[in-house]
This record gives structure tokens, C-alpha cells and sequence, in this order.
């Protein structure tokens, strides 16, 4: 979801914020870029609502939830490593 979370630094352990700068700087860019393809939050309420009017538990934000979902169940089944996800 398209938040500013990587922006924001009020609520980091003090650890973190002395921390390396190098790390820090890495993990920012890291979080912004996946951040960037993600979807708007006004997109993420109206789905949250669907679900709470409809009584969904779960609430995919992506089209590929279920395949991921079924790769990873299938693999964990047949007790082998479940290959990373391509995406979020």
C-alpha cells in the first residue's frame, strides 16, 4: 500500500536511529521502491469495508493472492521450501 511508512522515523527504537547510516539509507530505498507499486490506501479502505459488510476474514490486496497462497500451501504439503514471492 502506498503509505510513507519509509519516510517516517518518530517511532523508531532509539538503536535504529544511531544506528548505520548506510543500513538505514539501504532498507529506505528498499522499503520505497516496493511502496511505489503499491495501491492507493483509498483502494485498501473500500476494500476493508467489502469485507466487513460481507464478513471476509481475509483481504487480498493483490490479483495474484490466491496463487501465491495455493504455490506456497502445495509446496508445504509435499514438505519442500516454498519458493519466495515474486512480488507483493
Amino acid at each position: 500500500m502506498k503509505t510513507r511508512i519509509a519516510e517516517s522515523r518518530r517511532n523508531r527504537p532509539q538503536s535504529l536511529v544511531e544506528g548505520d547510516a548506510d543500513a538505514v539509507a539501504l532498507v529506505e530505498t528498499g522499503l520505497a521502491g516496493i511502496i511505489e507499486r503499491g495501491i492507493d490506501p483509498a483502494d485498501v479502505a473500500g476494500l476493508v469495508l467489502d469485507a466487513v459488510r460481507t464478513g471476509q476474514f481475509v483481504i487480498p490486496t493483490s490479483a495474484g493472492y490466491d496463487e501465491q497462497v495455493t504455490a506456497r500451501t502445495e509446496a508445504l504439503l509435499r514438505r519442500e521450501l516454498p519458493e519466495p514471492l515474486a512480488s507483493f
